[in-house]
């Protein structure tokens, strides 16, 4: 059986011209755009989520790196301070 195209859906020539055939046929299509649009998001929802955690696992690093480096500084001060004193 041939097919027609009906936007970018293959349609059979048998469904041209009727509005039942046309209709089932637009719904199909939206479907399963519906469809493939639901796993987009979910993949966009799931690189957001990863991208959230590695940020936030980076922002604990940088700030015990910090903390780090703060009590270095203080140790070296009181050190020094012991010294001059």
């Amino acid at each position: 059986m041939s097919e027609a195209k009906f936007g970018d859906e293959a349609m059979p020539d048998a469904a041209k011209g009727t509005p039942e055939a046309i209709a089932r046929a637009s719904s199909d299509i939206i479907r399963q755009r519906t469809e493939q649009a639901r796993e987009g998001m979910r993949q966009a929802s799931n690189a957001s989520t990863a991208g959230v955690e590695a940020a936030m696992r980076a922002g604990t690093s940088l700030a015990e790196g910090v903390q780090d480096i703060t009590n270095a500084w203080a140790h070296y001060a009181e050190e020094v301070m012991r010294q001059t004193a």
